[in-house]
């Protein structure tokens, strides 16, 4: 599993690639988590390259979602692969994470704006 980082109108993009699964998870997790409690509050994670999630990247996604709405935060999901948006839609991860997409129901730069439109409603509330 690789992991990168970029911004883009102030929302931390994660790009990851690879296999999601019981090998990767920890070193995963860890990072997701490290993200989730800095001082981003909007995180895309973009699973365009990510060839395959288990039950343990399952768990470390909705860890990194869980932790950044305890902290006003949010996470979203794009651009995920046919395989791995199918596991995401039988999981219920569409139900659990906004934005959580299948594969071109919404471009990248739609994901990105969206977050910073709901990040910029919060601080007016």
């Amino acid at each position: 599993m690789k992991i990168g980082t970029r911004t883009i109108d102030n929302v931390l993009v994660i790009d990851m690639s690879g296999r999601l699964d019981s090998r990767s998870a920890g070193d995963a997790g860890d990072r997701i988590v490290h993200f989730a409690q800095g001082k981003d509050r909007r995180i895309l994670l973009n699973l365009q390259h990510v060839e395959y999630v288990s039950s343990a990247g399952l768990r470390v996604i909705l860890l990194g979602s869980k932790l950044l709405q305890e902290n006003q935060g949010e996470l979203k999901i794009c651009c995920a692969g046919e395989a791995v948006a199918r596991v995401l839609e039988i999981s219920g991860f569409h139900s659990l994470i906004r934005g959580c997409m299948a594969p071109n129901q919404k471009p990248f730069r739609r994901s990105v704006h969206e977050l910073r439109h709901i990040s910029t409603k919060q601080q007016r509330a």
